[in-house]
């Protein structure tokens, strides 16, 4: 029997077994990635039961923790309830908006101010003489867009009702810097006085605004009441009671702190014409009264400063001049003058320079009073005082030659002397008897 010859290709082998381990590979990898993706929705299914299981736990104690809360209230009398919720919420409101409201609705703060004013606040909102929290996103809207730039502080919040509902006035100031448009939409009264306008573009209205947040039984604001003082905000904005009254006019905000103006201006007439033409490009406006006041106590200021300056120069040269004068002696008839105006009597030396007489240039003398004071005196006269006052020495023949005297003795007497002496007189005198 014949066996058929066999051709054996090593590059075939070699391909079929790299080939056959690629294929072992994949099945593996296949086999592991299955075996992964199990594994994976398991542990995914196993987080959202813990999670829902959380959340029905949650939803279990918030209920509970009502029910608690209500039986609290019923039990405790209001005048024991304590007022810090509310006083937190009226804290956290100028809180989130202290720098006003995001527009943007995929910000976080969008979120969260949205959020805050769902949980704390009605739906059925009374604010503004309207119902419904549309009209403060409306009005929180209207500010943003309105003005370049918003602030807002918070002075005092205190508690003005207790029972039956807790009521909260605060005190507070929003910060408003105007702009052009600005300044067009709240005073559309003013469109033909631009210097007036010119003057309120870029500066900030201080708005005083008092807010009283009135809370129901849940704790939640029913009623939001606000009242601005805009004339006082104005006056302090123009500077004077006539513009302040021109303003006033038809100012398009309301005590109630309310904007007045289209939102339709926002969007439509102001962008068509921000589009179609450029305001303020070749037009100069005239200078506001400011300014003018301003421009003119610099005027006066500056020439006050320049007289002060030359009168000082003038008094500093006369200065000079009479001590140049007085202490070269030149010119003749300069140094004359001088010493005839200060009544200098001693023409050789200068040391005497400030001696000046009470009445100068030919004025009738006062008779002076003699005295020694040598400060009251003129030179001449303390001459004639001091040469009248001397006396001379005396001549050489009147002197006597000094001898030394020894000093007299005297003589001590001790106490038995004495007592000595006083006997014998005693004796003495008994005798003569």
């Amino acid at each position: 029997m014949n066996m058929p010859p066999v051709v054996i290709h090593l590059e075939m082998v070699k391909r079929a077994a790299a080939a056959n381990v690629l294929s072992t590979k994949e099945s593996n990898r296949r086999h592991q990635s299955k075996v992964n993706q199990r594994r994976y929705r398991q542990e995914q299914m196993h987080v959202t039961d813990q999670l829902n299981q959380s959340v029905s736990q949650l939803r279990a104690d918030v209920a509970r923790m009502e029910g608690s809360l209500d039986a609290m209230r019923l039990v405790i009398p209001p005048s024991l309830q304590t007022v810090d919720p509310e006083c937190r919420i009226g804290n956290e409101y100028f809180r989130v908006f202290a720098n006003g409201y995001f527009l943007d609705p995929s910000t976080t703060e969008h979120a969260f101010q949205t959020d805050f004013l769902t949980n704390v606040m009605r739906e059925d909102l009374v604010i503004m003489g309207s119902v419904g929290r549309e009209k403060l996103i409306q009005q929180w809207t209207l500010y943003m867009t309105t003005f370049e730039a918003f602030s807002m502080d918070l002075h005092t919040l205190h508690v003005a009702i207790r029972s039956p509902n807790v009521v909260l006035y605060t005190e507070s100031t929003l910060h408003l810097r105007l702009s052009y448009h600005s300044v067009q939409l709240l005073f559309p009264h003013l469109h033909d006085k631009e210097p007036l306008l010119q003057n309120m573009v870029g500066r900030t209205l201080h708005l005083p605004v008092q807010v009283h947040f009135a809370f129901d039984k849940n704790r939640i604001v029913q009623v939001l009441g606000t009242f601005a003082n805009t004339t006082h905000a104005l006056v302090n904005l123009v500077g004077n009671a006539i513009d302040t009254v021109a303003v006033l006019g038809d100012f398009q905000m309301s005590e109630e702190a309310e904007l007045l103006v289209d939102s339709t201006l926002h969007t439509s007439a102001f962008a068509a014409a921000a589009m179609t033409s450029t305001p303020n490009a070749t037009y100069v406006y005239p200078s506001s009264y400011q300014e003018k006041n301003s421009a003119t106590q610099a005027t006066v200021l500056s020439l006050n400063r320049y007289l002060v300056l030359g009168l000082a120069g003038l008094i500093l040269l006369a200065f000079f001049t009479v001590l140049v004068g007085l202490g070269t002696k030149r010119p003749t008839w300069w140094y004359a003058t001088l010493t005839r105006w200060f009544n200098i009597t001693d023409h050789d030396t200068t040391s005497n320079l400030l001696v000046i007489s009470g009445q100068n240039n030919g004025r009738s003398h006062r008779p002076q009073q003699t005295s020694s004071n040598p400060l009251t005196m003129r030179l001449d006269a303390w001459r004639t005082f001091q040469e009248e006052k001397h006396v001379p020495p005396p001549h050489i023949d009147e002197l006597r030659h000094l001898h030394y005297l020894p000093p007299p003795v005297t003589e001590t007497l001790d106490h038995h002397t004495m007592n000595a002496a006083a006997a014998n007189k005693s004796t003495t005198a008994t005798s003569i008897v």
